[in-house]
């Protein structure tokens, strides 16, 4: 009997030993590939665009301008642009024929040349850029400045900001 209980201990010592052994190197391992992906909406901000622009024109050859700098900021290449521009009516219509006013909606170069306004700019993606938007007339004393009626003119124009494909 002694023999058997032996023999029993032996082949359970041995199991476990060679269970012990297979747990060691690891056993069978299974390994399968996951593909990852993030995809990124294109997106742009356009911060500082003022609610409105006014000047003022007290006499002919009287200037005035004013400037709000907005901010674009883009995670892809977009193209900002003025759109929809109206303004005045038929009497600011006809005092601007007459050459008797000058003005001008737009955003300011970076360079000396500050009499010409853009109206758009690029932004690259991964950037923010600073623009001067600017409002501007003239009131040009040399034409038929009276041509100008006193008043108030007003209009509006948009501020477009689309993705470049």
């Amino acid at each position: 009997m002694k023999k058997i209980m032996a023999m029993i201990t032996l082949v359970a010592l041995m199991v476990g030993v060679t269970s012990l052994a297979c747990a060691a190197e690891g056993g069978p391992t299974i390994s399968e590939k996951v593909d990852l992906q993030v995809n990124v909406s294109q997106w742009a901000n356009l911060v500082g665009v003022p609610e409105s622009m006014a000047i003022n024109l007290e006499n002919p050859g009287g200037k005035d301008e004013e400037r709000q700098t907005i901010t674009v900021q883009s995670n892809t290449d977009v193209s900002v642009s003025i759109e929809g521009l109206v303004f005045g009516d038929e009497a600011w219509g006809a005092a601007v024929e007459a050459g008797a006013v000058t003005w001008g909606l737009g955003f300011a170069p970076t360079s000396a040349d500050l009499l010409n306004l853009y109206t758009s700019f690029e932004v690259g993606a991964g950037s923010v850029v600073d623009k001067d938007l600017v409002f501007r007339a003239n009131w040009i004393e040399d034409n038929d400045w009276w041509k100008l009626i006193a008043g108030n003119y007003s209009g509006s124009a948009n501020i477009t900001v689309s993705a470049i494909q």
